[in-house]
């Protein structure tokens, strides 16, 4: 993928065929996208988009490498895989889509409660404005920007603080940018610098990594918490 990146015009395609859910753009968990090729995530390290995948039949003979006449397995649907470099204009389906993942964690302000704090606080606590703030100030053109979960924790610090976290999950999604895991990284600092502007961050889990690369159809199924939310009659 590498060598065929360097060559590729800009309207050129790669086209790469691949058994049965050997790419690994469809799988449902990240079990079953590590036993794959992960063939998205190899081509995004090279600036590379998966723009499509489409069905093909095998025409030519299958024999393994060492020409011993034994023909290899495709599996029920073998797929063709067509990679473009990023024209801004290439859009992928979200079904093939390359994702990473991270947790930001948001301080509830004290007066959280009694509707003294300022409308945006509010906003980016209640859901309404934060994906806005990603979408809009923190990702490139091309880069989807979701948050399809989120959670309150109450924290004890060891020094008898006692307070509240709202959790957001948030995912980057390639639709006409690919997805690596060092972009993604910067694209989470420019969300926690823009977002601590408006609403404190908890400080212990500012700079984490982003997860590695995966296809979208594993974000739901992966999230292991849903929409627990605030409740401002809380104490």
């Amino acid at each position: 993928m590498s060598s065929a990146a360097t060559v590729l015009s800009p309207a050129g395609e790669i086209h790469v065929a691949l058994c049965d859910g050997q790419g690994g753009c469809s799988a449902r968990t990240l079990q079953e996208w590590r036993g794959s090729w992960t063939a998205s995530m190899l081509a995004a390290d090279n600036g590379l988009l998966l723009a499509r995948v489409f069905p093909y039949d095998a025409t030519y003979n299958l024999s393994s490498h060492r020409g011993v006449d034994r023909p290899f397995k495709l599996g029920p649907n073998p797929m063709m895989h067509v990679f473009v470099k990023p024209n801004g204009i290439v859009e992928a389906p979200r079904d093939i889509q390359l994702c990473c993942r991270h947790e930001l964690h948001v301080v509830v302000p004290s007066n959280y409660n009694d509707g003294e704090d300022d409308t945006i606080s509010a906003g980016i606590l209640d859901g309404d404005i934060l994906r806005g703030i990603i979408q809009h100030r923190c990702v490139p053109d091309g880069i989807r920007a979701e948050v399809p979960a989120r959670k309150i924790v109450d924290v004890h610090d060891g020094d008898g603080s006692h307070y509240r976290v709202a959790v957001f999950l948030v995912a980057y999604c390639g639709e006409r940018h690919h997805v690596t895991r060092e972009l993604a990284d910067r694209w989470r600092e420019n969300v926690e610098l823009e977002v601590s502007r408006h609403v404190p961050l908890r400080e212990n889990r500012r700079g984490r990594t982003v997860s590695r690369p995966f296809p979208y159809p594993a974000l739901y199924p992966e999230i292991k918490y849903r929409h627990v939310w605030l409740d401002r009659t809380m104490s």
